[in-house]
Order: structure tokens, then C-alpha cells, then sequence
């Protein structure tokens, strides 16, 4: 098995991967990088999402000449092949939170191995160490790509475009609505000005600027508008809202 150098400092050999969706980047080795280009794309397209909008802290990391916390060791950072993924979701050290499983999967698939199962597990790690493996997998996909075949997805990948069950006001062809709540009774623990972004299943609260960068990300297919331009939100009853936050 043949390795990439540790540490390389020949930035030119590095580059920037972005996920399509999100705006999270990563830079890595320019031989890794259409590996984990075609990885966060996949996962954005299938409903994760590597940042949330202006109000998320950037926790997503990449290269990065360092020796590993507490060793004399280089990280596989210094080499341009390893990647960490929300940091502050799935802190180091512990192996509670972890990443979905079919995203650790899709990971596996195409040559990163995931720190979650070592001795001291770091579950927002992945390194693709392998540079005969990682050249490999690279033809690949563009194998694939050029013969216009499918390219494999492991096993319980949520589809691109998931089913969804919505309130019968709600129009079928918008499968996310950024909706807001103003029946929400002041007793509750959610303030009366809270925009959430829901498909009809999995709801959640949107940081302050995030309903335009939803829009402008193309997550929210027909967006409301008033007269000013503004993004007006969906009214969802505050009933129906907390089926779908049980």
C-alpha cells in the first residue's frame, strides 16, 4: 500500500472542495478531491447538510500541517487527507453523536476511513490514507461519469428527493416550506418570531439570516415574497407544528 507524504507542504498540490448546497469547504489533495466532491454532494442532495447558514460556526476542516493532539506523530491533516465534519456536533472523544450511518457508509465506500471506532474516537473524522485505493476509486467515478451509469450508493442512502407527508394546505410540489407559527401560545418555550424550516417530517429551528440563504441555496423550491421582496414564511398551525416536533 502506498501512502501520501506526511507532512506535505507543497500547498500547490492542494485544493478547495465545496459542498454545493451548504457552502461548506475543505482543502485537500488535489488526488483525494473528486472523491470527497462527489461525497458531500451526494449527502447535500440527499438531505444533509454540512452548514447551516450565516449564523453556524465554520467547523468543517481539512488540510492543515499539524501533529497529532498529544503525539509527536503528523496528522493525516498535514498530508491534504483527512477531513473533520461539524466539529461541534460530533465532538472528539466520545461516541454518542455520531454522523448518520449511511453517510459514515458513503465515506467507507469511497476510501475514508471514519475515526468514530478508534481506541479514542474522533467522529468527526475521516482520512483517505490509501493512495493506490483512493487512485483506484478515482477512475472509477469518472468511469461512471463518462459511461453515464449509475454510481453506487451504500444500502439505507435516503433517496434525492424523499417522500414526504405534509398538511393537506400545504402544495404537494414544495416538499420544504419555511414556516412559521403565529398561533405558538407564549407558554411554550419558542419564541412567537421563530422560522423553522420543515418537509413535513423533520423540522427545525433556521438562524437568523438562514431563510434567504435557503432560498438562494435552492432548498425551498417556490418562496413566498411580499411586496417589499421579502421572504414571507408559510403559516403552519401551531397544532399541526408540534405533531411534527414530537
Amino acid at each position: 500500500m502506498s501512502t501520501f507524504p506526511r507532512p506535505n507542504r507543497n500547498t500547490s498540490e492542494m485544493v478547495w472542495v465545496r459542498a454545493p448546497i451548504s457552502g461548506a469547504k475543505w482543502q485537500v489533495h488535489r488526488e483525494v478531491a473528486p472523491l470527497l466532491a462527489h461525497i458531500v454532494s451526494t449527502a447535500e442532495r440527499r438531505g444533509y447538510l454540512f452548514d447551516h447558514g450565516p449564523g453556524d460556526v465554520d467547523d468543517d476542516w481539512g488540510y492543515n500541517v499539524r501533529r497529532i493532539a498529544g503525539s509527536s506523530n503528523w496528522s493525516w491533516h498535514s498530508a491534504g487527507v483527512a477531513v473533520d465534519i461539524d466539529a461541534q456536533q460530533y465532538p472528539q472523544g466520545q461516541r454518542r453523536k455520531v454522523p448518520p450511518g449511511w453517510l459514515i457508509d458513503l465515506f467507507r465506500q469511497w476510501g475514508w476511513e471514519w475515526g468514530g471506532t478508534w481506541s479514542h474516537a474522533d467522529p468527526m473524522h475521516f482520512e483517505a490514507t490509501d493512495r493506490d485505493r483512493v487512485a483506484r476509486l478515482r477512475a472509477t467515478l469518472y468511469a461512471s461519469g463518462l459511461s453515464g451509469g449509475a454510481i453506487p450508493v451504500p444500502v439505507g442512502t435516503p433517496p434525492i428527493v424523499p417522500p414526504v407527508s405534509v398538511p393537506s394546505d400545504v402544495p404537494e410540489e414544495d416538499p420544504m416550506q419555511i414556516v412559521h407559527c403565529p398561533d405558538a401560545p407564549i407558554a411554550a418555550n419558542v419564541p412567537r418570531d421563530t422560522w423553522w424550516a420543515t418537509d413535513g417530517v423533520i423540522v427545525r429551528p433556521l438562524a437568523p439570516g438562514e431563510p434567504d440563504h435557503l432560498v438562494l441555496m435552492g432548498l425551498v423550491p417556490r418562496p413566498v415574497r411580499d411586496a417589499a421582496g421579502g421572504l414571507r414564511p408559510y403559516p403552519l398551525p401551531w397544532s399541526f407544528f408540534q405533531r411534527l416536533r414530537r
